[in-house]
């Protein structure tokens, strides 16, 4: 990180503040082939790529024990622009949920985040859900989970940034040099520094049940399924019940 912010010439303070960013190109991360499909003529073969948003910064996914952020492309199909389509579905975002699922070889799989309207959450964290709630785990308890996981996350952090300063100041004393101005780590949910969000129980819940509404067909073919050692089949025509 270190190296990457004196490449680009960014200030490099405090390094509990930098988080992960995940980018979702498909067609650079798998080729030309993974061009993400419009949502309404659902093909690649015209869609062309518009950048990225300048008014979002990005999408905060919310993982086990941190958050973390992820940004994509915007999209345009060239061909239902010239057919007349209205400008908000012949533009789309690489993570349109159509769009994702018509992408080929499975790629849609490594899309890491379910996303709500203005939110997100990690895969890790909603596929945890229907275990813990089978055994009677509320949502509230899954907020005390998290809450649990990011704040000694962060705590840790703290201590580990408090022996930094420590180090700097000695080392200061030690070659006569002027004391570094260094700042104190900010607060848990602080929006300028530390930055970490803990989503409600209301909103764990709408997740979990907009999430298993799109899984429920599958579950309901598993859950019919039936386990056998041996298959055994009668090829016999029943020809006796004739005679």
């Amino acid at each position: 990180m270190c190296f990457i912010c004196k490449r680009l010439g960014i200030g490099y303070s405090n390094l509990p503040y930098y988080k992960d960013l995940f980018v979702w190109t498909p067609e650079q991360l798998w080729g030309s082939g993974a061009m993400p499909c419009c949502p309404s003529c659902q093909s690649n073969s015209d869609v062309r790529t518009k950048g990225f948003r300048k008014d979002v910064l990005g999408r905060q996914v919310v993982s086990l024990d941190d958050c973390y952020y992820m940004i994509t492309r915007r999209y345009i199909c060239k061909a239902c622009e010239s057919n007349g389509i209205a400008e908000n579905q012949c533009n789309f975002n690489g993570w349109n949920e159509t769009s994702l699922k018509l992408l080929p070889n499975g790629y849609q799989y490594c899309f890491p985040a379910v996303l709500s309207k203005k939110s997100a959450l990690d895969k890790t964290t909603v596929d945890m859900m229907r275990p813990l709630f089978d055994k009677g785990v509320r949502p509230a308890s899954l907020q005390s989970l998290l809450m649990e996981l990011h704040t000694k996350k962060y705590t840790k952090q703290y201590i580990m940034y408090n022996y930094q300063v420590k180090a700097a100041i000695n080392k200061s004393r030690r070659f006569r040099q002027a004391r570094p101005k260094l700042e104190l780590l900010s607060e848990f949910g602080d929006c300028r520094g530390y930055d970490s969000f803990i989503p409600s129980p209301r909103y764990l819940k709408s997740v979990y049940v907009s999430n298993h509404e799109k899984i429920m067909d599958h579950m309901d073919i598993e859950v019919k399924k039936r386990g056998a050692l041996r298959l055994s089949i009668d090829f016999l025509l029943k020809v006796g019940k004739h005679l």
